[in-house]
This record gives C-alpha cells, sequence and structure tokens, in this order.
C-alpha cells in the first residue's frame, strides 16, 4: 500500500523481522511518534505482529528487544497504541514496563472501527 511505501522511503524508521527457517514469522516497525501532540523526544512502535502459531515462544520478545534499543537510542519515551480487546498484547506491553495512561483513539480498517489504547514507556537512554 501506499503508506507502507512511505513509511520504507523514510530513513527514520526502522524494522525487524523474525525469520526462522528463512519464512518471516514476525515483524516490529519503529520510528518517531506520527501523533503531533506528542514531542519528539518520543518515538512509537508502529507495529508488533507474530503469527499466532509462533505465539507464545518468545519472539514478541526478541523482536521487542532490539526495537526498544533503537529506541531508547533517540527518544526519552516510546508510546505504542494496542486494540482495546487484545487482553494478550496488553498484558505482554504491561509485563515489560509499559504503563497505560487511559487514553483511547478509534481508527477505521477495512470498513471496521477499531478502539485503540495507548500505552507508555518512559526509557532511560
Amino acid at each position: 500500500s501506499q503508506s507502507w511505501a512511505a513509511w520504507f522511503d523514510d530513513d527514520s524508521r526502522r524494522l525487524w523481522v523474525a525469520e526462522p527457517k528463512k519464512a518471516i514469522i514476525g515483524l516490529v516497525g519503529v520510528g518517531p511518534v506520527r501523533d503531533e501532540s506528542f514531542d519528539a523526544d518520543t518515538g512509537e512502535i508502529d507495529a508488533l505482529y507474530v503469527l499466532p502459531e509462533h505465539w507464545r515462544q518468545s519472539w514478541g520478545s526478541v523482536l521487542l528487544r532490539p526495537a526498544m534499543k533503537n529506541l531508547a537510542s533517540r527518544f526519552e519515551r516510546i508510546v505504542l497504541w494496542a486494540l482495546s480487546g487484545n487482553e494478550r498484547a496488553r498484558a505482554f506491553y504491561r509485563d515489560r514496563g509499559f504503563r497505560t495512561p487511559g487514553e483511547t483513539k478509534y481508527h477505521t480498517f477495512r470498513g471496521a472501527t477499531l478502539e485503540l489504547e495507548q500505552f507508555r514507556h518512559d526509557l532511560e537512554g
């Protein structure tokens, strides 16, 4: 899609993939926060996704490690948005030090309106 093409053309964005046995099973993408209500010291996890058949095998943690290290070298805090009803993702982020300030937003994807919950993590650099 056009938005992914623009994402890859932006030098400030980074992407890691989990690729055991030469098949991509997950990815994480990061960069400066896209929401203008945040300051320039905030980075964002744009996407963290692992195929369901590979859940509970540490791939999310494997992907998150280099992403967090990269963001910590460039920003003071991280923000991300997770589906409000996705308890697995919400627990994953809370277990890794992210907190929820209680802010939500709505996003339309393929005709469905999704409620997203904000997560934040302060970094030490």
